[in-house]
């Protein structure tokens, strides 16, 4: 995925800085691979949504059990 804020600022300089730093959270926290990606931060990122859609699966399943 290519998030350019460069082109977010031809349509507004505000917005192009809300990109700008919504673009360098996701880099920094690995869900956007790029050079300024920590691999260890990035996989502590990947451990966390793993478990919580883990968390989240168990809770379906028990609803699906309470519903039957």
């Amino acid at each position: 995925m290519k998030i350019n804020p460069n082109h977010y600022s031809k349509i507004c300089p505000i917005t192009g800085l809300i990109v700008f730093s919504i673009k360098e959270y996701l880099e920094y926290y690995g869900i956007i691979v790029s050079t300024k990606t920590n691999a260890n931060i990035a996989l502590s990122t990947c451990e966390s949504i793993i478990n919580y859609l883990n968390e989240l699966k168990e809770k379906v399943q028990e609803m699906i059990i309470y519903c039957e």
